[in-house]
C-alpha cells in the first residue's frame, strides 16, 4: 500500500498538514508502511530566531509545529473551549511575543503575549530545536496557558524575562 494512501485512511482530517521527518515510525493494520520514518504534525507558525537567541544560540529552524498529541493535551488540561478560543492566536504569540521567559528545561521557552482587552496573557511553552537534536526535528509547542492580569503581573515580578518587546507598557 502506498504510504500516502495509508495515511489518508488513518488521519483524513490531517492530510493537508502531514509532514515527514526523521524520528518516528508509523504502521497501518500492523504493517510498516514505509522504510523511512514519519510523524503527523501541523505547522502553526514561525518564530523570529533572533528574538529566541536568548534561550539558545544554536536554533536550527524557525518553523514551529504542534502534534495531535499536544493538541489533545491542551484540550484535556485547558478544555475544548480554551483551545477553540485561543488556537488562532498561537501563530501571533510565537512570531511577535511581548515577553520570552526561560523555562526550567533546557532549550525551552515560554512565549507570552497579552491578548484582547482584558489584559489576559497567553503563554506558549515551546521546545526549541538546536544543533545537538536529531536532524529533521522541529520547534514544537508543548502546552498553552492563559493567565489573568493579576497572575501575569506576579509572573513579571518573580521572573526576569530574557526578552521584552520594546514598546510594552508595564
Amino acid at each position: 500500500m502506498d504510504p500516502r494512501a495509508a495515511i489518508r485512511n488513518i488521519r483524513q482530517h490531517w492530510l493537508a498538514d502531514i509532514s515527514f521527518t526523521a524520528g518516528y515510525d508509523i504502521s497501518y493494520n500492523g504493517q510498516r508502511i514505509n522504510r523511512g520514518r514519519c510523524r503527523y504534525m501541523q505547522t502553526i507558525g514561525y518564530i523570529d530566531v533572533e528574538k529566541y537567541q536568548c534561550i539558545s544560540k544554536h536554533i536550527c529552524t524557525n518553523e514551529v509545529i504542534i502534534t495531535p498529541e499536544r493538541v489533545r493535551h491542551i484540550k484535556e488540561r485547558r478544555g475544548e473551549d480554551f483551545y477553540e478560543q485561543y488556537a488562532e492566536y498561537f501563530s501571533f504569540v510565537l512570531s511577535d511575543p511581548d515577553y520570552i521567559f526561560k523555562d526550567k528545561h533546557e532549550n525551552t521557552a515560554i512565549a507570552c503575549k497579552r491578548i484582547g482587552e482584558g489584559d489576559d496573557a497567553l503563554h506558549l511553552v515551546v521546545r526549541l530545536v538546536v544543533v545537538d537534536d536529531p536532524v529533521g526535528f522541529k520547534n514544537s509547542v508543548l502546552t498553552a496557558i492563559k493567565e489573568n492580569k493579576k497572575r501575569f503581573a506576579q509572573r513579571l515580578r518573580n521572573n526576569v524575562p530574557v526578552y521584552k518587546k520594546i514598546d510594552i507598557d508595564e
